[in-house]
């Protein structure tokens, strides 16, 4: 009987704790990055860290990429590196509301990529990416 409870305690905990991290996004929003450079580069679409990344891709010189953003404002980072691997920066978003428009960022404007996108990720992430 206690090892019932236990299960059914269990299965209850999973069940609020998957709707509440399920529920963090209320919209899910494009933008766009435009490689301004006269160079093929490589964005990489990072996820809790940059030492996840979720999407590798290669943008052709004036090409440009879209991506999707949450709502939730929680920043996303696209780490910008050169096709041998050097990397060059960051382009950084956070909407905490909707946009009136798609929002396009260019790769001019990247940053030095902040602390927490170079971290190592946390053992949540490496389970769970």
């Amino acid at each position: 009987m206690r090892s019932r409870s236990l299960l059914v305690l269990v299965a209850v905990s999973a069940a609020v704790i998957m709707t509440i991290a399920c529920g963090q996004f209320n919209n899910v929003l494009p933008f766009k990055i435009e490689n301004n450079t006269k160079h093929s580069l490589v964005f990489s679409q990072c996820g809790n860290t940059c030492h996840e990344i979720h999407e590798v891709d290669t943008v052709q010189p004036h090409g440009s990429i879209e991506y999707n953003q949450s709502d939730a404002d929680i920043p996303e980072w696209i780490l910008i590196s050169t096709t041998s691997g050097l990397d060059l920066g960051c382009v950084t978003t956070q909407f905490g509301t909707v946009p009136p428009n798609e929002p396009v960022d260019k790769v001019i404007n990247a940053l030095p990529c902040p602390l927490d996108a170079s971290k190592a990720p946390s053992l949540w992430d490496q389970a769970f990416g």
